[in-house]
């Protein structure tokens, strides 16, 4: 039985140049909160958010772990090692701390 030949995972330029955008907006977008101690959260078509004081750095760790996980992605198209499943773990990780500390900023700013 012959081994699988293995093929690296690849994104376009377009993808990779969207993702670099979003990491300068993500980090755009959280240093106007902190200069201007407000950050507005759309939730929904009908939700909206806007964190308060030490909500936003929390959010800003938040948008800082995104950028981690786009990062991760660009990094992963440049690495032509059969290591997919250490960048998969990470973006989990990240997603997850991510997500929790989103949660926290919510909770946090529907507590002041």
């Amino acid at each position: 039985m012959k081994k699988e030949q293995y093929v690296p995972n690849s994104l376009t330029r377009t993808h990779r140049v969207f993702n670099v955008l979003l990491i300068l907006a993500l980090i755009t977008y959280g240093g106007y909160g902190i200069y201007f101690e407000e950050l507005y959260l759309p939730l929904d078509e009908d939700a909206e958010l806007t964190l308060y004081g030490t909500s936003i750095y929390i959010a800003c760790t938040a948008f800082g772990f995104g950028c981690l996980i786009l990062l991760a992605q660009i990094i992963d198209h440049y690495d032509k090692r059969d290591n997919e499943q250490k960048y998969d773990r990470f973006i989990a990780v990240c997603r997850s701390f991510g997500l929790m500390t989103l949660l926290a900023a919510i909770i946090g700013n529907l507590a002041n």
